[in-house]
């Protein structure tokens, strides 16, 4: 029998490592090869962009080489793709990648006389936008070359299920409005198409995914349940009370409770509001028969629980004594940190509970600790006050028997001749919109003595918490530098952010900034880029590059500027040739280019002389001349800039440089 066992056991584990090796193994990666070629002439296109996406998800944006490939490696799986350029047919398919092989797909691009229109970009919601507004605005952005009218059709899907089309008729306006029918995770995207191809629909395969979670009355809703579990009708003997209940919604909304407590069924006070938990512990200040009941709320309604009683009777027991020992009455200190010290005696030897409370005036007080201590013995606590000034404090103590006994209040002063820090509004991101993945913060704050100054970070899109200098992920403390880089934000969102000087007396809260943030997600083009990214020539030929642009939001004007070398190339602003949408009279340009000991700068400055407008994708055509052999860059100097709408500046990203290599 035993044999038995054992064999089926060995059966048994050989089987589990057949069917769990493949499992654990991770995720392998394949290739492949896009080969994009004219329908007509068989020639490779260079320059094509292709557009990689999995489930909705853009992957990756890409252009085709000089022998118009691009390899993509990625893990295996189903994969969609988009394929464009000027003056051709775009097309689109979906292809699998398999693992560890190489597998080309080959394109043909069909040439055409009138361009269909080029979709730039989503703008709202982005890809894991948590959308609050009961209403969605759906906002995306799409260009004609030859500026003919744009059709739209707008699809939507709630996550699991298939695309539905929204509108009934064509649309004409890049801007949507529609109230899904109930909350949880969504993906939409976009058919365009022009009136000369109106036979030729351009399904875009991204298609971003946000969470519709509205905060205002949805069109379904359900109420949340609620149940009173303790106490009810029972006899309690302590004074501390822990009330617990049970509640749940249907939605999976966030609940916050209400607790109502009294002598009277139909007279209950308020205890505490806008809790998220589903306990509360509270001290009774008299015996008897108390009722109490539970309101929930899920952001648009609320529900109301029964009312249910119980019974304070505690046993004979004598309530504890509370002896304040320092600070004395009116004591002054010239320190911050403050030793609280108190006995207390309980003739019934009971584990008691202190609670120390603090305050600026004697009738607004607040806690700071609460321990719990079972020997009689003198307790001493060091507390922190954030500045000088006078100050009031006491001990409340608790057998918890009895109601809590208060001990008297008492006074004291923190004097100090030193002045507070102070805190200017100069600070960084100071534009009205951040586009990117990450935020670098700057701020500016001195010491009138001189003192080295420390810094608390707060930053939240709930701005409650910045406010209330509550922590989370993306607190900092005790902060030695004025500045704090490349913070990666999670979505897009308006976010509050302030800092908190302290010179070791004083800690003095900034001012709240805000700033709106549109998340650029990572595989994204840059705001600003070159095409290509190297540049292979001979001595002393001539070449060009395009500067491109991604970026979809109205701008004012900008000024980019390009570094480079004049030992290896040299540049003729008049061969540069700027887009023609530059060209009707409606802009002010510049065009030169700026000597400097170490390198050269091509600038190309563009400002409206009326209305806002949107960067084309091509900004201009620069071409270069070689002079000398070897190897040298071509690159984005930090002084580009690009101001937007009533000229605030608008911070963006830049793609890599160019690499140039010249040969003899």
């Amino acid at each position: 029998m035993v044999k038995k066992i054992f064999f089926l056991c060995l059966i048994f584990i050989l089987l589990f490592s057949l069917f769990s090796c493949d499992r654990l193994q991770p995720t392998e990666e394949g290739s492949l090869k896009f080969v994009v070629k004219d329908k007509n002439t068989n020639l490779p296109i260079s320059g094509a962009q292709i557009k990689i996406t999995q489930n909705g998800i853009l992957k990756i944006t890409a252009l085709t080489d000089e022998n118009g490939e691009y390899l993509f490696t990625s893990d295996a799986g189903e994969y969609n793709y988009e394929v464009s350029k000027i003056y051709y047919l775009p097309t689109n398919g979906n292809a699998k990648v398999y693992a560890k092989e190489l597998r080309s797909v080959n394109i043909f691009l069909e040439p055409t006389e009138n361009n269909p229109p080029n979709f730039i970009g989503y703008i709202s919601p982005l890809n894991n936008q948590i959308v609050k507004e009961k209403t969605v605005d759906f906002q995306w952005n799409a260009q004609d070359i030859e500026n003919d009218a744009i059709y739209y059709n707008i699809y939507l899907k709630y996550v699991g299920n298939e695309f539905q089309k929204l509108n009934t008729l064509p649309l004409t306006n890049t801007q949507y409005t529609y109230e899904p029918p109930f909350k949880g995770t969504y993906q939409w995207r976009i058919e365009l198409w022009d009136k000369p191809n109106e036979n030729y629909k351009i399904i875009v395969y991204e298609a971003p995914q946000f969470d519709y979670q509205p905060t205002s009355d949805s069109t379904i809703n359900h109420k949340p349940e609620i149940y009173l579990i303790s106490p009810v009708n029972i006899i309690i003997e302590k004074s501390n009370v822990t009330f617990t209940w049970e509640a749940s919604d249907l939605d999976k909304d966030p609940l916050t409770f209400d607790l109502f407590l009294g002598k009277s069924q139909n007279s209950l006070a308020n205890i505490v509001s806008d809790y998220n938990k589903t306990s509360y512990t509270y001290s009774l200040s008299s015996v008897g028969t108390y009722y109490w009941k539970i309101l929930a709320y899920d952001g648009k309604e609320t529900s109301e629980s029964n009312v249910s009683s119980f019974e304070y009777l505690p046993p004979e027991n004598n309530p504890p004594m509370i002896s304040l020992i320092s600070p004395t009455d009116y004591a002054t200190f010239d320190t911050n940190d403050i030793q609280f010290s108190w006995i207390a005696t309980d003739t019934d030897n009971s584990t008691l509970n202190y609670k120390l409370s603090i305050g600026k005036t004697n009738a607004n007080m607040t806690e700071v600790l609460s321990l719990d201590e079972e020997d009689e013995k003198e307790i001493s606590f060091t507390y922190r006050l954030p500045e000088p000034g006078d100050f009031y404090w006491n001990i409340t103590v608790s057998d918890g028997i009895n109601p809590y006994v208060n001990s008297e209040i008492r006074k004291f002063t923190i004097i100090s001749n030193n002045n507070p820090p102070v805190i200017d509004d100069n600070h960084k991101p100071d534009v009205d919109t951040v586009v990117g993945t990450q935020v670098s913060f700057e701020w500016n704050a001195y010491d009138p003595e001189g003192t080295p100054l420390t810094f608390d970070f707060y930053l939240s899109d709930i701005y409650d918490e910045v406010n209330n200098l509550i922590e989370n992920t993306y607190t900092s403390t005790n902060l030695n530098t004025k500045f704090l880089k490349d913070v990666i934000l999670d979505y897009s969102s308006t976010y509050f952010w302030r800092i908190v000087a302290k010179d070791g007396m004083y800690e003095i809260p900034g001012p709240i900034w805000s700033f709106n943030f549109i998340k650029k997600e990572e595989g994204a083009l840059a705001d600003l880029y070159f095409n290509p990214e190297t540049l292979n020539l001979s001595k002393n030929s001539t070449t060009s590059f395009i500067i491109k642009s991604s970026f979809i939001e109205n701008i004012y004007g900008f000024d980019i500027r390009i570094g480079y070398d004049p030992l290896f190339i040299t540049i003729n602003p008049d061969e540069c040739l700027e887009n023609n949408v530059f060209n009707n009279g409606d802009f002010h340009i510049i065009k030169k280019v700026i000597e400097y000991d170490d390198h050269n700068e091509f600038i190309f400055s563009i400002i409206s002389n009326s209305n806002n407008f949107k960067i084309p994708e091509n900004i201009i055509e620069i071409t270069l001349h070689s002079i000398n052999d070897g190897n040298t860059k071509i690159k984005f100097e930090k002084s580009t800039y690009i101001f937007g709408p009533n000229e605030p500046e608008i911070i963006f990203s830049t793609g890599d440089s160019i690499k140039v290599t010249i040969s003899e």
